[in-house]
Order: C-alpha cells, then sequence, then structure tokens
C-alpha cells in the first residue's frame, strides 16, 4: 500500500519554499533600492540655514575652520556672505559653482589645494573685517 499524498506535500512545500525565497530575494532588493534612494537624497539636499546660532558672532577664528568638503554655498551661509562674493572674489568659472565642494572645485580645475583654501579664508576674513566696522 502506497500513498502518494507525501510526495505532493513534499512537492508543494518545495514550491512554497520556493515562492517565499523569491519573495525575500525581491524585499532585500527593494530595501536596497530605498536605502540607496534615500541616501541619494540626503546628499543632494542644500543647507538652508547656518548650522551656526543665528546670534553667533563669526570671528577670524571661524574662517579657519573652512575646509574642502564645504560648499561654496555652505560657505556663504555659515559666513553670511553674498550669494556670488566668492564666484567674483576668486574669478571662478564654474557653472555649478554653489553646489561644488572645494575639493571638487580643486580637483577639476587642477589647482593646489592648500593655496586655494588659504585664498578662500583670505577672501571670507576680508569681508568680515570690512563688514565689521558697519
Amino acid at each position: 500500500m502506497s500513498f502518494k499524498m507525501p510526495l505532493f506535500n513534499r512537492k508543494q512545500e518545495n514550491l512554497t519554499n520556493l515562492l517565499l525565497s523569491l519573495l525575500l530575494i525581491l524585499l532585500a532588493l527593494l530595501c536596497v533600492f530605498l536605502f540607496f534612494r534615500s541616501f541619494q537624497l540626503i546628499r543632494s539636499h542644500r543647507f538652508s540655514a547656518p548650522p551656526i546660532s543665528v546670534h553667533h558672532k563669526i570671528s577670524m577664528a571661524d574662517v579657519n575652520s573652512i575646509d574642502g568638503w564645504m560648499t561654496f554655498h555652505y560657505i556663504n551661509i555659515v559666513f553670511r556672505l553674498p550669494e556670488n562674493y566668492l564666484l567674483t572674489n576668486l574669478n571662478i568659472k564654474s557653472g555649478n559653482y554653489s553646489n561644488s565642494t572645494l575639493d571638487k572645485y580643486i580637483e577639476n580645475n587642477k589647482l593646489d589645494k592648500t593655496i586655494f583654501i588659504n585664498q578662500v579664508k583670505q577672501a571670507v576674513g576680508d569681508y568680515l573685517q570690512s563688514n565689521s566696522a558697519r
């Protein structure tokens, strides 16, 4: 006496396991996609407010914190510079000026990093000194 029921249950169990495996793989791929998409959105977000207090008096010591990871837009906001101040003062000829980091601008224009960042610091410092008398 042989039963075909256990064989049928085994095939059904294998099919169920296969479908669950495929579902888990699709769910994992969806999670990876959503993670990278949200990461892209976070990276593309532009700062709209300074990370320091509006009441904080900016000093020359703050100028020394300027570094290559900062974008021109970020520096303009933090140091309360006119939007095109660095663009004009440093003779920058870049289409994506405000969103570009100093490092990326230096790399694209084959500049010396130390010299260019010091020029940015000098330009910001000059602006702060000329506007502190007001």
